[in-house]
């Protein structure tokens, strides 16, 4: 069973690309995940989360999403990733959220550097929106 809440690390930050994947806007707030790192994909524009300690990845909290939008997601994000329950700080308390992340058998495929949002925005975005 699916949660309503999405948190997102990568391309969906934008709330623009999240609009363009489910043709929807939902209420959204700052949030951190700690135990989880963030990593460029090698050739990509978008990252891969994986578990990691003492990671701790910025991003975006969505809330209430509709059950067509996470079929939607599901499509956008397709085989590499699966989705996990998390729990994100926003605002000094806790808020269960389900986030994408990188199945193991897919690792290789991560640079072993930060991937950067403002970089995406700037340099990425268009592949997504345009």
């Amino acid at each position: 069973m699916t949660g309503t809440h999405l948190f997102a690390y990568g391309t969906l930050m934008s709330e623009v690309v999240l609009r363009k994947v489910t043709g929807e806007t939902f209420p959204q707030t700052p949030g951190t995940l700690s135990g989880f790192s963030r990593y460029a994909i090698r050739g990509e524009v978008y990252p891969g989360l994986i578990e990691e300690e003492p990671g701790r990845v910025e991003g975006v909290v969505y809330f209430g999403l509709s059950t067509a939008a996470w079929y939607l997601l599901d499509r956008f994000e397709g085989s590499m990733y699966k989705k996990i329950n998390v729990l994100i700080r926003c605002n000094h308390e806790q808020v269960s959220a389900e986030a994408y992340l990188l199945k193991l058998e897919y690792r290789s495929v991560l640079e072993k550097r930060s991937w950067n949002f403002d970089a995406f925005l700037r340099e990425g975005i268009h592949r997504f929106v345009f």
